[in-house]
């Protein structure tokens, strides 16, 4: 897992903070926070404002990474190194029952973990564990391994590959699965579609409209698209079933099952415009309505409102103004005379 300093310094060049409960980490971690909050204020501006420069990549070397931050007048640069593990880190324990640390140390779990823990038999995975990797558990050969799953979100189940179906890496008769009484169904319908190699719901129906646009040569009906997308899910759902203590559905179920997904679907995406709208009331306000007014049929509406005197009182001011003209110039001519 990587230590709390080295994840500091990888924040430090994007946006420094810390995603996590600070009562759940070690003394030892926590008394590091005021001296990276330090740091961040140190080196602030010459990230933010410097010329950024990568030096080593790992995606090259899979060894390290390296990138430097530089004053545009290069009279400061801050270089940060990172060693990258090459393999997961390993798992070693020789007792058959474990159960995982909070998340500020373990909060996903990569591939081939559990290979030296070949006695496992159960392995409690709290709620701050965010997912699981493909073949965590390969390596573990006890005849039973029980994966007691503490969130009532199902976690994310990541693919080693795109395609391809996913496994804990021990054989499905060996493996039982417990989550939250009441959440089978939510962990079912989520990781339904990764044990068939597909990422969602969309995923699963666009390679179901390809195919079948491939054999007909014409677009398929939505309801033909739904039953080959539930008979494409059935054998995971029915692996799933199984791995819980369940009942596995039969195949001439799959119409109940196309209207499941359907449903599926159509609630994502309600859900989506629910939270859609709901930013754009946060940001909406009300105009007032205009009162209007209300006419009496009775009453007469030719009440007074001064704009007959108003244009009365103009027409004699015009009429003041001209004759004051007309006075002066007979003034003017009496004083030439």
């Amino acid at each position: 897992m990587t230590p709390f300093e080295t994840r500091g310094h990888v924040a430090l060049s994007g946006t420094f903070g810390y995603e996590l409960d600070i009562t759940r980490i070690s003394e030892e971690e926590r008394s590091m926070i005021p001296e990276q909050t330090a740091m961040y204020h140190k080196y602030h501006d010459l990230i933010r404002e410097g010329d950024y420069f990568r030096i080593a990549s790992y995606r090259e070397n899979h060894l390290y990474d390296c990138w430097a931050s530089s004053a545009k007048d290069r009279g400061e640069v801050l270089v940060t190194y990172v060693q990258v593990l090459g393999q997961a880190m390993d798992i070693a324990a020789e007792k058959e029952n474990m159960e995982l640390p909070p998340a500020t140390s373990v909060n996903y779990i990569a591939s081939g973990a559990f290979g030296k823990c070949s006695n496992l038999q159960s392995v409690i995975v709290p709620d701050s564990v965010a997912g699981i990797s493909e073949n965590a558990f390969a390596g573990v050969t006890s005849e039973k391994l029980v994966l007691n799953f503490q969130s009532e979100t199902p976690l994310k189940l990541m693919q080693s590959s795109e395609g391809s179906a996913y496994s804990f890496g021990v054989d499905d008769s060996k493996l039982e699965i417990h989550v939250p009484e009441g959440c089978e169904e939510a962990y079912i319908t989520e990781w339904r579609y990764v044990l068939s190699g597909y990422a969602d719901l969309e995923a699963v129906k666009q390679a179901v409209t390809n195919d079948l646009t491939g054999e007909y040569g014409t677009a398929p009906a939505e309801e033909e698209i739904e039953k080959e997308t539930a008979k494409r899910l059935l054998p995971a759902e029915n692996r799933l079933r199984v791995m819980m203590g369940m009942e596995p559905v039969e195949a001439d179920e799959t119409e109940t099952l196309s209207e499941e997904i359907f449903n599926d679907g159509v609630q994502r995406e309600n859900e989506e415009i629910q939270e859609t709208e709901e930013t754009d009331d946060s940001i909406s306000f009300e105009i007032p309505a205009e009162e209007e007014s209300i006419e009496d049929p009775e009453q007469d509406n030719t009440e007074y409102d001064g704009s007959e005197d108003t244009e009365d009182t103009s027409q004699d001011a015009e009429a003041e103004t001209e004759a004051d003209v007309e006075a002066s110039v007979e003034n003017k001519e009496e004083t030439e005379k």
